[in-house]
């Protein structure tokens, strides 16, 4: 798949109402061995900042499974595969910081709280989950490459 058709299709997941880790997770889990299913669980309590606390965006927390599971280690034997995977993630999250200039999903939607149904809507309408989630396929794309 290329970049520009997973980025169509992360967003086709936006708009059907899917959070942002769980679009991000989506787009990859085929690919990747995972079935829908599995993958919308584990990315559901990742949105909002973990369980819309306001904390590290679910863009990039879906982002390190997304790396884990195309990079990590399929035994306890493969530390070097750790090691990868690590590098990976740090070179993804210092992008995403450079990017967005934080971390957090309140810093990142203006300090909205992520947590309430209003906050939720407003994060929606202005539209940065999109742009979080187009960016991070990119990125995640470009590192994935690179290998």
């Amino acid at each position: 798949m290329t970049t520009s058709t997973r980025v169509a299709v992360a967003t086709d997941f936006l708009q059907a109402g899917y959070s942002c880790s769980e679009a991000l997770l989506l787009t990859y889990a085929k690919e990747m061995g995972l079935g829908h299913a599995c993958a919308l669980k584990l990315a559901s309590g990742l949105a909002g900042g973990m369980g819309a606390g306001g904390g590290t965006c679910g863009v990039m927390t879906s982002a390190c499974l997304v790396i884990g599971l195309a990079a990590g280690p399929e035994t306890i034997a493969e530390p070097g595969a750790r090691d990868r995977v690590r590098g990976l993630v740090d070179t993804f999250r210092n992008g995403f910081v450079a990017d967005h200039g934080a971390l957090a999903c309140q810093a990142l939607n203006g300090g909205v709280d992520p947590s309430t149904p209003e906050g939720k809507a407003a994060i929606r309408a202005a539209g940065r989950v999109q742009e979080l989630v187009a960016r991070a396929v990119r990125r995640l794309d470009a590192i994935l490459a690179r290998g």
